[in-house]
């Protein structure tokens, strides 16, 4: 029986997958176009890793060493600064949003995310969909810390979570902390692995919950 349906964001909740890959382009533009298709093809492939890590890999390759916190701070905010609007004007997921009201009384929901934990809270406030969630994770944190902290608070076997992500990396980082997980939109990753069920919308969703609870 699953108790706790934790989703990712972008592409999951919000179709916002194209804002992000923009706004690294237009971060790294000034350093010119085939280093900025550089960043943008990496951040493409490794959806799932957080901005921070990626900032450290960026700068490690243009300048031969490590980036200091106050310029990762300076990149994220001038990242959040680009994101922010665009992202409370974009659609939700086809159905996610009526199914969250509908079942988070069921389910207890929760978000883990590689994107910033207070650009998360925000964008979730001015979207009108914070009240579904228990608690919303973020970065700095990566997802394997979060998940423990959340199983730590809330006492769940892992047997009971259910982890709802679009991409290679939420697949392995479901795999690898051994909970369920389920695919949604990315056909490509459906080609890697037939071990996860694929949804194209959460319109019926909750038939496919029903299978994981027979």
């Amino acid at each position: 029986m699953k108790k706790a349906l934790v989703f990712d964001f972008d592409g999951v909740i919000l179709d916002s997958n194209h804002i992000k890959d923009e706004t690294f382009f237009i971060l790294y533009k000034k350093y010119g176009k085939k280093f900025s298709n550089y960043v943008l093809n990496h951040h493409k492939k490794n959806r799932g890793i957080s901005r921070f890590e990626k900032f450290k890999i960026y700068h490690k390759i243009l300048f031969g060493n490590n980036i200091k916190k106050k310029e990762i701070e300076k990149l994220n905010q001038s990242m959040n600064s680009i994101i922010i609007n665009r992202m409370i004007k974009t659609k939700f997921i086809y159905g996610v949003k009526n199914f969250l009201k509908n079942y988070h009384k069921i389910y207890d929901c929760f978000i883990i995310s590689a994107s910033p934990e207070d650009e998360l809270k925000e964008i979730c406030d001015k979207k009108k969909i914070s009240n579904y969630f228990i608690k919303i994770y973020g970065s700095p944190d990566n997802k394997f810390k979060n998940l423990n902290k959340l199983i730590k608070s809330y006492k769940y076997k892992r047997k009971e979570i259910l982890y709802l992500g679009d991409s290679n990396n939420d697949y392995f980082f479901a795999k690898k902390s051994k909970i369920s997980f389920i695919n949604v939109r990315n056909k490509s990753l459906g080609l890697i692995t037939k071990e996860c069920i694929f949804i194209n919308s959460f319109f019926n969703f909750n038939i496919v919950l029903q299978n994981y609870n027979d």
